[in-house]
């Protein structure tokens, strides 16, 4: 799935809510973090290798993974 099918999933513009991490797809529909008004909504439609890797909700970091390079 690339980056733009994976941002068609964000509880809007497709029903389902899925994210990216490490070239898997998570559907997190039935989780309420990941509603419009949960704690990471903003995760939603998007990989977050990276955000999770660096505790970030800076959208600089997301869809970055394999761009990135992460000291331990």
């Amino acid at each position: 799935m690339t980056y733009e099918e994976l941002a068609l999933y964000n509880g809007i513009n497709k029903p389902k809510r899925y994210l990216g991490c490490k070239h898997f797809i998570f559907d997190v529909t039935s989780s309420d973090f990941y509603t419009e008004s949960g704690s990471y909504s903003k995760f939603v439609g998007k990989d977050v290798s990276v955000n999770l890797a660096k505790m970030s909700f800076n959208e600089s970091d997301f869809n970055k993974y394999g761009t990135v390079k992460l000291s331990p």
